[in-house]
């Protein structure tokens, strides 16, 4: 009895000719490997603090999901590729049963990259949460663990949590570079920022090591430095009151700043001391020769409805950008007339009163939603700018441009005309 045709060898079958390959197969790889590269990129460009805080929906997130399941081939590239895993990113915000995913995901990242540099994120999937995250600190701290030994490979360090309380203490990420060999004198931004301040005190004293000055590299090359107001407080304890015992160098090994930035910078953590914050913008903010770009989100250093902040003299230098965020016109006042900038950037802040600024070349409005009895139109009327731009102002209407023009008449008291502007542009949603 003859053999099923199925059960046949396969030698006794007629040839099948081969299926041509697809159009996608036939990628030459340094096309592949930019489509590949692209799709484990991130959807928001972190080359700047201006440009975090103006990102409109704020979360971060790979571009597309991971292609090596598209085919074999395109998973032994994937995997044979240390540069396509050099960006990092792991979410802090997810269930607790999903963490050793997490974990395990950033154990895979760190063994494909070696031995390249790379870039971590730890942040959010959803910038507002429904309720509060009581897993994210433990999250963080778990995955900070997990990379102690490739902390010398770090070039860019981002720790974006909901809570202020849980993001990792300043002192500590150094101290964990410095134990043994390895060493964070590689990295060049580190971030660390909260949706809200949800402290009452900042980080106790007996946070500090005893030898500061060693836990930050002399040869550090940290060129942007976005610190949440807790971690800031606790670094200017040292340089205010313990000089003598090499708390300055805190601050003197960071002489390649080029972008500095702080994010809940408010009263409950400072302490309703102005002392602190004047400090900071008088000691701290001219000792660093590079800096052009200053910024602050959420910066309240005193109570609503407290005394007016006393005045001081203006900084001997000046900023080339401040950028200031979600923060309330007496507060930017104060600012602004602390430091001279040439660019101000002003994101998601009230026009509940009229600002009083001044001279200063470009003023830059970002996601301004409303405007309190036309503070917006008075505000611009009565400042000397060149250079005006809206970006996303949903408040930037017909109405708008009517009072403008009306509070910016010569008729009025201190409108200046509209004719003063070089130059006036809107960039739409």
């Amino acid at each position: 009895m003859s053999a099923s045709p199925v059960h046949q060898a396969t030698s006794d079958r007629p040839s099948i000719p081969l299926v041509p390959q697809s159009p996608i197969e036939k990628l030459d790889f340094d096309t592949l490997l930019r489509i590949l590269e692209y799709a484990m990129g991130t959807n928001v460009e972190l080359d700047s603090i201006e440009a975090y805080l103006s990102h409109r929906s704020g979360g971060i997130s790979p571009t597309i999901h991971y292609l090596g399941r598209v085919s074999r081939a395109w998973h032994n590239l994937c995997t044979s590729t240390p540069s396509l895993w050099r960006t990092i990113i792991i979410f802090v915000d997810v269930p607790y049963h999903t963490h050793e995913l997490q974990q395990l995901r950033l154990k895979t990242y760190l063994e494909r990259s070696q031995p390249l540099i790379i870039r971590l994120y730890l942040c959010r999937m959803r910038r507002i949460p429904p309720s509060l995250d009581f897993g994210e600190a433990e999250l963080v701290e778990t995955a900070m663990s997990i990379c102690g030994s490739h902390l010398e490979r770090v070039e860019v360090l981002m720790v974006e949590t909901n809570q202020a309380s849980s993001l990792p203490c300043v002192f500590n990420v150094f101290e964990a570079g410095t134990r043994g060999l390895h060493s964070l004198a590689r990295l060049k931004r580190l971030m660390l920022t909260s949706n809200v301040d949800d402290s009452i005190l900042p980080l106790r004293p007996s946070s500090i090591p005893s030898r500061i000055n060693q836990l930050f590299p002399t040869s550090l090359v940290l060129t942007s430095f976005y610190i949440d107001g807790r971690n800031l407080l606790l670094m200017l304890q040292p340089s205010k009151s313990q000089i003598s015992s090499g708390g300055e160098d805190i601050w003197l090994s960071m002489l390649m700043l080029e972008e500095l930035g702080v994010n809940n910078l408010t009263c409950c953590v400072d302490g309703f001391s102005i002392e602190r914050i004047e400090h900071f913008f008088f000691d701290i903010l001219p000792s660093f020769p590079r800096l052009r770009t200053f910024a602050l989100d959420n910066f309240a250093p005193v109570p609503e409805g407290s005394s007016p902040i006393p005045g001081k003299p203006l900084l001997p230098y000046s900023i080339s950008r401040v950028v200031i965020k979600r923060t309330k016109p007496r507060f930017i006042e104060s600012v602004v007339r602390w430091v001279s900038p040439n660019t101000l950037v002003l994101i998601d802040c009230p026009f509940t009163s009229p600002l009083r600024l001044p001279a200063f070349s470009k003023l830059i409005l970002v996601n301004i939603t409303s405007d309190l009895d036309y503070a917006l139109p008075k505000t611009i009327s009565r400042w000397s700018g060149e250079f005006l731009e809206f970006q996303r102002c949903a408040c930037v209407n017909d109405v708008f441009w009517a009072a403008l023009q009306h509070e910016a008449s010569v008729d009025e008291v201190g409108g200046l005309g509209l004719d003063r502007f070089k130059s006036i542009n809107v960039v739409p949603y």
